[in-house]
């Protein structure tokens, strides 16, 4: 949960939340004065709403920031897809809908594999489709973002991720998108040969 924290060592309020799955803790200036907590706080309610609404930009609120270029890949996807096509049917952000299909499904699962889950979704696809419309993610995205996860560092010093992590990060995003399409009538954008 995004929240105004205090430096034990300095004594200034820096920002603590979470945008595109990774976590951020940007500081400011300002001491811990009831004053200024108010007045940042106020701001964190304005990015969080951009947040929710897709048109958050990291450089706007923190150009000095060292995450500014490793955000900045992020927004520009986002501006991509953002350019797609809008369907007739509206569609929940994937964020939303993600959660809303991990609530319904984890009763059903093992701790361990609802972990697992978790630690995928929070990894992998939220980073990269979080802010999107589910309906609006297509065949195409799905594949370069699958290109893009057989590119990170794997496990064990190996350079990259084995073919069958791969797949056992693909799998849960496939049931994600025939539930999707099931519910709100589109074309599920992602078929099993897409995962070999």
């Amino acid at each position: 949960m995004a929240s105004i924290s205090v430096r034990k060592d300095t004594q200034r309020l820096f920002f603590n939340f979470t945008y595109l799955g990774k976590r951020c803790r940007e500081q400011t200036a300002l001491a811990d004065t009831k004053s200024n907590r108010k007045k940042l706080e106020k701001q964190l309610k304005k990015m969080e709403a951009e947040m929710l609404a897709g048109t958050f930009c990291f450089a706007d609120y923190f150009p000095e920031s060292s995450a500014v270029d490793k955000f900045n890949k992020f927004e520009d996807q986002r501006q991509v897809l953002n350019n797609h096509v809008v369907t007739a049917v509206k569609t929940p952000r994937f964020a939303e809908f993600v959660a809303e299909w991990v609530g319904e499904n984890k009763l059903s699962w093992r701790p361990s594999h609802l972990l697992n889950i978790e630690s995928i979704i929070s990894r992998h696809f939220l980073p990269y489709f979080g802010c999107y419309e589910v309906g609006q993610i297509t065949r195409v995205d799905l594949l370069k973002f699958r290109t893009h996860i057989a590119k990170l560092p794997g496990r064990e010093g190996r350079k990259t991720l084995s073919n069958n992590r791969i797949n056992k990060i693909m799998d849960p995003l496939k049931r994600i998108f025939e539930e999707a399409a099931e519910r709100y009538g589109f074309v599920a954008p992602i078929k099993s040969r897409d995962l070999g």
